[in-house]
């Protein structure tokens, strides 16, 4: 905004007048635009079906204003985080509350881990509720392979347990 400004102010002198002020506004309006634009160009979508998924996860309960930069990662991620809110159905609104807690650790590599343990928990969630945030201080790059391996054994031999 300040090349603007010194752009404006260069060829027009230091002039404070009110249609200075407002050609300031409207490029940094236009800016904004740009960066919004831009934004979901690199996501890859439409602007609207951005906002579609950005008011879909704020009805799932996911806090789009507290987290936007996961908020991007999962309009991104759009088929997997479709697939998780279904599976936790009867428990999305906490489910979407400890999400976050995984937030810093929530990326590229580990997106896919993070799907088959929602998986291997099934219908019931309540492994993948209760144990993501215990663990998600320990997640690093090293060891989340075997994270996602023990929660995926531990899943199956809890779903053993409770279908007898």
């Amino acid at each position: 905004m300040e090349k603007i400004k010194a752009k404006i102010n260069e060829a027009f002198g230091n002039n404070q007048s009110p249609g200075i002020r407002t050609l300031v506004v409207l490029f940094k309006q236009l800016e904004q635009a740009e960066e919004r634009l831009g934004k979901n160009l690199l996501l890859n979508i439409s602007v609207v079906e951005y906002q579609k998924r950005i008011e879909q996860l704020h009805y799932w309960h996911f806090d789009v204003q507290k987290y936007p930069q996961l908020a991007d990662f999962l309009v991104r991620h759009w088929d997997g985080i479709v697939y998780m809110a279904n599976a936790v159905e009867w428990n999305r609104p906490a489910f979407f509350w400890i999400l976050p807690d995984a937030g810093k650790f929530i990326n590229e590599t580990t997106w896919p881990g993070l799907i088959e343990m929602v998986k291997a928990a099934g219908g019931t969630p309540n492994l993948f509720l209760e144990s993501l945030p215990l663990v998600s201080h320990f997640f690093n790059e090293k060891n989340w392979p075997i994270i996602v391996k023990g929660f995926v054994e531990i899943s199956i031999s809890e779903s053993h347990y409770y279908l007898g």
